[in-house]
């Protein structure tokens, strides 16, 4: 019975031991996940050139680099400027010997978008590489080769030498000055086309204006579609601290922009709006206008329903190129030929909050309408989302939900299933406004960590129990043991 024993107790302490070293290396092995930066980038006000290297540092040495685009970094393609490092660490940016203006605090996983400024006013960079022994090493071999390369001019023994003229003429100085003086003038010349470039701006993703009263500023920018570029005049009419009265001749429109305020132009006449002006603010005489390049939508489809409709009557607008199949509505009030515009992006639209948790997003939708929402009583959306996209990333159809984004931030709207299409599963949702909403799934949990704590609850339980029935054993032996020693020491004194 005592060797039983004692092989269960050394049993639950190895079993104990075992799961407490597996939980450790686990935790080891989990590797930190990287930060990700990235944003626009100027240099002097005016946005930076394509393939320069910007590089992040923490602590004096390089982290991590990326090519710019075209005045911005790690957007292209989606490559983000990845840096590993620990929490709390400052993480600096830099384009060659200068600093940007802006640095951020590392932490684990963070996706963040950080505008980079450079200016003349910009410190040197901290930015040294990963590892500059190798560099040292082939500097001393550089100088060990040209050390025996001069022994071999000289000779075996080193004694022929060959004389040098080191003497400087007035004609190599009159050469010097005249060379100088070319370069400030290339300098000159290479200040005034930059001030012309910051009166004609090429747009691509983004661009920052300093603009006068009265003055017009061409901007072109190359369709997603057609790939044709596309000339856009914008005027600054009148200005003061809180708006700007600005003119946008190539739609035609005129627009008063509220400091800080985003305003959205459809430049192509694509009924999607492409461009996005926001007035920055005043210094002096100059105002400061920021133009935004919006993201193309995949897809855009725009319904009308040719008739009035009348207040509790219902009106159904079909999309037949959409991941919306249909929008149904029920006014509370008549509404003459209502129309819906619905547009589908890849990516989060400008202006709008990150989604928050664990949660994957398939697509955003943005519906634009042509009257006002109080007259919206109910709204049925119907959508479909891609088989394949549910498999790649793991999820079923009760892991999908729609958000709706609004004055509170995103909200999650109740949705029903309602089939299967082809390879598409089909849902449907019901709100009180249109606006802007994202299909998203929500990421599963790791099944592992549950059944892991569980093993350990049961066993903890089951060596619990056993403790208990051990102290319980002991103490019945306990008294029955006194019991008897009791019983014979009372026949001992009856017998004498």
């Amino acid at each position: 019975m005592m060797e039983v024993r004692k092989f269960v107790w050394i049993f639950g302490f190895f079993i104990v031991i075992f799961f407490l070293t597996l939980n450790s290396s686990l935790a080891d092995s989990v590797p930190l996940l990287p930060a990700s930066y990235y944003g626009t980038i100027t240099i002097d006000g005016v946005p930076a050139e394509k393939n320069l290297e910007v590089m992040a540092c923490i602590n004096g040495i390089k982290r991590g680099n990326r090519l710019t685009g075209e005045g911005n970094y790690g957007i292209d393609n989606h490559l983000r400027l990845s840096v590993e490092g620990s929490k709390d660490e400052t993480v600096y940016f830099c384009v060659g010997n200068k600093k940007a203006n802006e640095d951020v605090k590392w932490a684990q996983g963070d996706v963040k978008d950080i505008p980079l400024t450079f200016t003349d006013k910009t410190e040197g960079c901290p930015c040294q590489s990963e590892d500059t022994t190798n560099g040292d090493n082939n500097n001393d071999n550089n100088d060990n080769n040209d050390n025996n390369d001069n022994n071999d001019n000289n000779g075996v023994g080193g004694d022929v030498t060959t004389p040098v003229d080191n003497e400087v003429t007035q004609t190599d100085i009159l050469n010097i000055d005249s060379l100088f003086k070319e370069l400030q003038q290339q300098i000159d010349e290479l200040r005034s086309e930059l001030e012309s470039v910051k009166r004609d701006v090429l747009i691509l993703k983004q661009a920052v204006l300093s603009m006068s009263k009265g003055q017009k500023i061409t901007f072109t920018h190359t369709t997603g579609v057609s790939g044709a570029i596309e000339n856009h005049y914008l005027t600054l009419n009148d200005f003061n601290e809180e708006m700007a009265n600005v003119t946008l001749e190539s739609t035609p429109q005129t627009k008063i922009l509220i400091k800080g305020v985003p305003t959205q132009f459809d430049t192509n006449n694509n009924s999607y709006k492409d461009t996005e002006l926001i007035y920055n603010g005043m210094s002096g005489l100059i105002a400061n206008i920021t133009i935004n390049l919006l993201q193309e939508p995949e897809s855009s489809e725009q319904v009308t329903i040719p008739e009035e409709v009348k207040g509790d009557q219902e009106a159904i607008f079909d999309f037949l190129n959409s991941k919306v199949s249909s929008i149904k509505i029920l006014f509370n009030e008549q509404v003459e030929n209502p129309s819906l515009t619905v547009e589908i992006f890849n990516e989060k639209p400008a202006g709008v909050s990150e989604i928050s948790g664990n949660k994957i997003v398939y697509k955003y939708i943005s519906v634009d309408k042509n009257f006002d929402s109080t007259k919206v009583k109910q709204a049925t959306i119907k959508f479909k989302v891609e088989t394949t996209w549910m498999a790649e990333n793991k999820v079923g159809s009760e892991d999908i939900i729609l958000l709706h984004f609004n004055i509170n931030g995103w909200e999650e709207l109740p949705i029903a299933l309602s089939g299967t299409e082809g390879e598409f599963y089909k849902f449907e949702a019901e709100t009180g406004t249109l606006s802007l909403f994202a299909i998203v799934a929500k990421e599963k949990t790791s099944k592992f960590n549950v059944i892991y704590f569980a093993v350990i609850f049961l066993i903890i339980i089951c060596l619990a129990a056993f403790f208990i029935k051990m102290k319980k054993s002991k103490s019945q032996k306990g008294r029955y043991k006194s019991k008897i020693f009791k019983k014979t020491k009372f026949n001992i004194n009856k017998k004498n």
